[in-house]
């Protein structure tokens, strides 16, 4: 999500499936993701404008979401062995991003830096290099600065 979206790493594990005042969430049916919830005010030097969600992310997507509904029937109906699920019968997944339906946030850094440690890269790679490498793809696609900036939440400068 981050790659294709350029949301920072604090607000991907955060995102819900469903629209939220005080959460960033994504919304399936228009493919766009709020990236802050309706009622929570703008910062001045992290933005975090609502943005079209690029083709393939959104197949990823739908197919995630279409994935934890049909984990969550199977759930309901009490075949427990089958999800390996830690929820309670009844509970949904919230966020788009978790690990057996729990939320991932507080624990992307750690999971990111084993990932970084197997593929054997740089140690200094962070979850902010996604970010990056998105504004990047943007570049060498062409994209305007000004279009990067709207899509990514920098500013032109910055970009």
């Amino acid at each position: 999500m981050g790659v294709y979206t350029g949301t920072r790493p604090g607000v991907s594990p955060k995102v819900l499936w469903h629209e939220s005042p005080a959460r960033a969430w994504v919304d399936l049916e228009a493919g766009m993701i709020w990236r802050r919830g309706k009622a929570e005010r703008e910062h001045a030097t992290k933005r975090r404008p609502v943005v079209r969600l690029p083709a393939p992310l959104l197949g990823h997507m739908r197919r995630w979401k279409a994935h934890d509904d049909r984990i969550a029937a199977l759930q309901d109906e009490g075949d427990h062995a089958a999800t390996r699920r830690r929820l309670q019968p009844g509970q949904r997944v919230r966020t788009v991003l978790h690990h057996g339906g729990c939320s991932i946030h507080g624990r992307i850094r750690t999971g990111f830096e084993g990932l970084v440690r197997d593929a054997e890269l740089d140690g200094e790679i962070t979850p902010h290099w996604m970010r990056h490498t998105c504004v990047t793809w943007l570049m060498e696609a062409g994209v305007s600065s000004w279009d990067a900036s709207a899509h990514t939440g920098m500013s032109p400068a910055m970009i």
